[in-house]
């Protein structure tokens, strides 16, 4: 529980428009300490919001490197938060370990969602849309493609920013979890598609991507529509 309130700390909204630098590198340095500590929270949301916090900053190749660590850490060993029952590699995985405490067991082998509250300083500009969405909270390998995505684009690597565009089309198109009470999180990744097409300039594509996420969003609980009517083909 300490270690996922250290990753709360950086999302609280300061204006620093007005602070001096020192102020600003203070803000940065103590953030940065609170998330190196709330990456222990579980095996690889506290890990993602750390790349989404160097991403924020520009610093797009130390985050990709701890985004590639990540990602490899979701394997199928580790029990997702979502997840009814033990598969047969994790109930060998708790007997290997059945004399360590269970905390530790779980911090290590638990996943978690990235979860940014609205216009949180750590979550990518790209995904703030006057703060519509109450909480941004993705699957982790979604997020990690999408920002492996945001960081390629911003670096002017094409084919690594296709290829990033591809394995998030494929990760969306697996039946992650099959229980409804997550499809806030299916609309969250269509949405996150629809915006890489809409950065890439295929138009088409990101209006059928909001317009799906519109369709399954029957509460106007996302950004979809608002999305979708700004996104204009020429």
């Amino acid at each position: 529980m300490l270690s996922l309130a250290h990753q709360n700390g950086p999302q609280i909204l300061q204006d620093l428009s007005r602070s001096k630098n020192k102020h600003k590198y203070y803000k940065y340095k103590r953030d940065l300490s609170h998330l190196l500590i709330g990456k222990n929270s579980d095996a690889v949301a506290g890990w993602l919001m750390l790349a989404s916090f160097f991403y924020v900053h520009e610093h797009y190749l130390l985050s990709l490197d701890i985004i590639n660590h990540a990602v490899r850490k979701c394997t199928s060993e580790k029990l997702y938060h979502w997840q009814i029952g033990l598969n047969q590699t994790q109930e060998n995985l708790l007997y290997f370990f059945k004399r360590t405490e269970l905390c530790t067991i779980l911090k290590a082998i638990t996943v978690e969602c990235p979860k940014f509250p609205p216009n949180s300083p750590i979550s990518p500009q790209e995904l703030q849309l006057n703060g519509c969405e109450q909480l941004l909270d993705l699957h982790p390998l979604i997020f990690a493609h999408f920002l492996s995505f945001l960081c390629y684009y911003h670096l002017h690597e094409q084919r690594l920013c296709k290829q990033s565009l591809l394995q998030l089309r494929q990760t969306i198109m697996k039946p992650l979890t099959t229980d409804r009470s997550y499809i806030y999180n299916d609309i969250l990744s269509i949405i996150c598609l629809g915006i890489c097409y809409q950065m890439i300039g295929d138009t088409h594509s990101a209006r059928q991507c909001f317009l799906q996420a519109t369709q399954i969003d029957e509460e106007n609980l996302t950004s979809a529509a608002m999305r979708l009517c700004n996104c204009n083909v020429d």
